[in-house]
């Protein structure tokens, strides 16, 4: 950023005040020369001429003061201005100087956790594959499981089926036994009636 030329207002002033000094001593010089070269009546009337022109040269004088102070009045501010920009850019600077030490220190930040990244990456596949190889023999354990689940059921089934079965067995086991009793009652009755009815005929041949 380009500084402002501050002064030049102020040294445009200065030269139109030392030009109208210069002006006014050519005047003066050439008012004395008149006056000594004209009779007393020109030279009243030309002293009067002169005294009008130098009220308009004075009151432009304090024209050119008047601007004078204005343009020193903008100088100051103008200054004080450049200051506070000087001191923003400063303060600007400041900021910059420490957002790029920031930087610094994240970029490095950056590197160092990249580069414990890499150095976990091993360890993270690792891991990952072992994740993989849990999940499948749980998912295996788990088919095995539903799978020993059914035989154990098909197995409970077999068992309740057999323990019906044995109970029908021994019912009809029993059943038979009554059976085998009741036959052999009867044989025996029928055996004691046959010894009988041979006694019974043995003694009537006797």
């Amino acid at each position: 950023m380009s500084k402002p030329d501050t002064k030049s207002p102020f040294a445009l002033q200065e030269q139109q005040i030392d030009q109208a000094l210069m002006q006014l001593r050519r005047l003066l010089y050439q008012m004395l020369t008149d006056i000594s070269a004209t009779p007393r009546g020109e030279s009243q009337s030309q002293v009067a001429s002169l005294k009008q022109r130098l009220h308009a040269m004075e009151l432009r004088a304090l024209e050119n003061d008047r601007k004078s102070v204005a343009a020193q009045r903008q100088v100051t501010e103008l200054q004080t201005k450049l200051a506070e920009t000087e001191f923003i850019l400063i303060e600007t600077k400041d900021k910059i100087i420490t957002s790029e030490a920031h930087s610094v220190e994240l970029e490095a930040q950056l590197e160092e956790a990249q580069a414990c990244w890499q150095s976990l990456e091993p360890q993270v596949l690792m891991l990952q594959n072992e994740n993989k190889t849990l999940k499948l023999n749980l998912e295996l354990t788990e088919f095995r499981a539903t799978e020993a689940e059914h035989r154990a059921i098909a197995h409970e089934a077999q068992v309740t089926e057999l323990k019906a079965q044995l109970e029908e067995t021994e019912q009809r086991a029993n059943d038979a036994e009554e059976r085998a009793n009741d036959a052999e009652e009867r044989a025996m009755k029928m055996y004691l009636n046959v010894t009988e009815k041979l006694r019974q005929i043995q003694g009537e041949k006797s």
